[in-house]
């Protein structure tokens, strides 16, 4: 029989990318449960109180895989700074609290969460070493947020239905503000700091600058690519028929996005097509399309989450990425992909520069690798 132990050896490691994906899933809800939250639905607080404990306070992590949980672990790793700043009641240890504590009832305090620092009681400290500080004192007896978060989640349903709860919880439980209990005010508070630093992750996978540079010698009389990329779910292609640029988008969650600019393609003219992607603290994303002197295409949707790893990217030039052949062709001058977001003045800048390049010729029913014309690609300073 094989054992847990054995079990655990077998199972495959995930990759950075899978792991940001869970991560950037388990931020829109959080998110949505805020939202939710805020709108009076309180019976959403069970998926609060779950998505917080499976991104922040997960002890099975250190247990079993000796990892951190997912949202400390994946900052870490990707050196992404996760400071911010409280009321210094919490950050800060005061002699004349710390001599009252043991006749103290209760103790509670505004957070005071923010990523800057707004007043002279503000103390920076970070998500890691926050989630073990005091925040609350009941009869005597500290909470962190470790605590809390963990126990809410068993006993609340966030993890699963507990039969049984916990004393100090339930005298946590009521402790109330508004009409609500103190420790779910604090838990949206810190959800909300959560959120602002933890699109910070993905936002650091996701955004990019794609460049082309390219010359027609020839109109598409049926829909052409001009390239296409893919990994995984994510895609990006960019196609022409006549004079029109058509761009597809789809994200590695799945969601897909459609762009079109009828009439801005001419023949025998030099293009250089930049698609930018950022992703907003806000959890928006912002779709810039320049092409020459113009931005032809921007759009706010949905968080997109992009993978700017041009290692893992199948990069195709005049074919799609099954490599179907098209009766068509162009001069292909350049190609850029930067982690960076690049504004209008760089693209235009770039474009200066590369539109005396000469051209390779691709001719119908020809394909190239774009990945391996990457390393002719520079920085943009």
């Amino acid at each position: 029989m094989i054992n847990e132990e054995q079990l655990r050896k077998n199972k495959i490691e995930k990759s950075t990318l899978e792991r940001v994906i869970e991560l950037f899933k388990a931020l829109l809800l959080l998110k949505d449960c805020v939202n939710l939250l805020n709108d009076g639905k309180e019976y959403h607080l069970a998926t609060l109180y779950g998505q917080l404990r499976g991104i922040l306070t997960d002890k099975t992590q250190k247990s079993r895989n000796k990892k951190n949980p997912l949202l400390i672990d994946l900052a870490e790793e990707l050196n992404v700074d996760l400071s911010f700043y409280a009321n210094a009641l919490f950050v800060k240890k005061h002699d004349i609290l710390e001599q009252l504590r043991s006749q103290t009832v209760l103790q509670y305090a505004d957070l005071e969460l923010s990523l800057n620092k707004l007043k002279t009681v503000h103390e920076k400290t970070n998500l890691k070493d926050f989630l073990d500080m005091e925040i609350l004192i009941e009869r005597g007896i500290s909470h962190t947020f470790r605590y809390i978060i963990n126990t809410l989640s068993d006993k609340y349903g966030g993890s699963h239905y507990d039969p049984k709860t916990d004393e100090k919880i339930i005298g946590l439980k009521s402790i109330e503000l508004n009409s609500k209990p103190l420790v779910d005010h604090y838990l949206i508070d810190l959800s909300m700091i959560v959120l602002a630093l933890g699109i910070k992750i993905p936002k650091q996978v996701s955004d990019l600058s794609i460049q082309f540079g390219f010359k027609l010698f020839c109109e598409a009389s049926d829909v052409s690519y001009l390239f296409d990329i893919m990994y995984n779910r994510f895609r990006i292609s960019v196609k022409t028929i006549g004079k029109k640029v058509i761009i597809d988008l789809r994200d590695l969650v799945g969601y897909q996005l459609s762009l079109e600019k009828n009439e801005v393609l001419q023949i025998n003219k030099y293009y250089l097509l930049t698609i930018v992607h950022e992703l907003k603290s806000d959890y928006i994303s912002i779709v810039n399309v320049y092409l020459n002197d113009d931005l032809i295409l921007t759009t706010e949707t949905t968080p997109l989450l992009l993978t700017k790893n041009t290692q893992d990217w199948e990069f195709v030039g005049n074919t799609s990425v099954s490599k179907t052949k098209q009766n068509f062709g162009f001069d292909n001058c350049f190609c850029h992909v930067s982690g960076a977001v690049i504004n209008k003045d760089q693209h235009l800048k770039v474009l200066k520069l590369t539109n005396t390049i000469k051209p390779i010729r691709i001719n119908p029913s020809e394909y190239f690798d774009c990945i391996k014309g990457l390393k002719y690609s520079f920085n943009v300073n």
